[in-house]
């Protein structure tokens, strides 16, 4: 052993530049694969830390036929649930004043004590013409801009909003948006440039599109502990989404069958006053029909007394020359 000790450290010395380049090599793979084991972990504690801090949402529900604004509060009663929050999202393309920038932006409703922004300039939207916008994209200078709604859009698209422009008043990240990608839309390029923030009053809805739900869950994003703490609410959220939707279906059916039968009886009606009328007005016509006839049986009367009466006069004045002619001659 000790004779392995001393030809080890003759050779050391004999090649000590290469002996402390492989150690160098060595303690650097060492260093970079404990890097990379301690990286994930602190990477997915610091977006763990992030995501909490925004309260970014556990589950996020859609239905093609929106949700009542009371549905919030139904989601809201399930055990395990610690917050409940209607939202409306809806992009359109825009230009923006002053930055000579054009192209789509999803604009999203802002909901309390989930998915809230993070500014990193300016403040949160106060009236409902303003807006927080996506800080990855627009500069600081565009505080005091406004975000103008295209006249492009369809008329659905601008139905949607309360007003055709909206003043930039913040920048800020959403938990919602993590990737540099902003999502596909059927508009313009067919990418969605940017996000935006408004209040919910700055929508001209009186519905929520989506729902969105944050659950009492332990374990860190990605885990097992997490994610099998998400599943377990998974079919009382699903149900409860369901059952919303329906009831919203149903409403939104027995008010079209409330507007068509008041519709067809206000035909009805409209259609009996337009038949009493008509009859009415036939009776006048009739009446004044008799009369017209009877004012002409009235002036062929007049007419042929008035003959008379002409030819009575004629006969009277031929009459009275022949007297006077009579008389003269005598």
């Amino acid at each position: 052993m000790r004779a392995l000790r001393k030809s080890s450290l003759r050779e050391i010395r004999k090649s000590l530049g290469r002996y402390l380049a492989i150690l160098a090599i060595v303690a650097l793979g060492v260093g970079f694969f404990c890097g990379l084991r301690v990286c994930r972990d602190a990477m997915v504690e610091t977006g763990d830390d992030y995501l909490d801090r925004q309260s970014m949402y556990d589950y996020r529900l859609v239905s093609t036929v929106g949700f009542d604004t009371e549905d919030a509060e139904a989601f809201a009663g399930i055990s395990g649930v610690t917050a409940a929050a209607g939202a409306v999202s809806q992009d359109a393309l825009v230009d923006v004043t002053g930055l000579d920038m054009s192209g789509v932006v999803i604009f999203n409703s802002l909901t309390e004590d989930v998915n809230e922004i993070s500014l990193t300039a300016g403040r949160l939207p106060r009236a409902k013409n303003e807006a927080v916008v996506d800080a990855q994209f627009f500069p600081v200078d565009s505080i005091g801009k406004k975000i103008v709604l295209s006249d492009a859009n369809d008329e659905d698209t601008l139905d949607m909003f309360a007003s055709r422009e909206y003043t930039i008043v913040g920048l800020g990240n959403s938990p919602t948006y993590l990737n540099y990608e902003r999502g596909s839309t059927s508009l313009g390029t067919g990418s969605v440039m940017a996000f935006a923030y408004i209040p919910y009053e700055g929508f001209d809805c009186d519905y929520y599109t989506e729902i969105y739900v944050r659950l009492n869950t332990e374990g860190e994003i990605y885990s097992d502990e997490y994610q099998s703490d998400v599943e377990q609410y998974e079919d009382q959220v699903t149900a409860s989404g369901e059952s919303q939707a329906r009831q919203r279906f149903e409403t939104l059916v027995g008010d079209a069958e409330s507007e068509l039968d008041d519709g067809v009886a206000d035909y009805d009606e409209a259609y009996a006053e337009y038949l009493e009328q008509r009859d009415e007005a036939e009776r006048e016509l009739l009446a004044a029909w008799d009369e017209i006839v009877a004012g002409s049986a009235q002036i062929a009367a007049n007419e042929q007394l008035l003959s008379d009466s002409e030819q009575e006069l004629r006969d009277g004045r031929a009459q009275y020359n022949d007297g006077r002619a009579a008389l003269n001659a005598s």
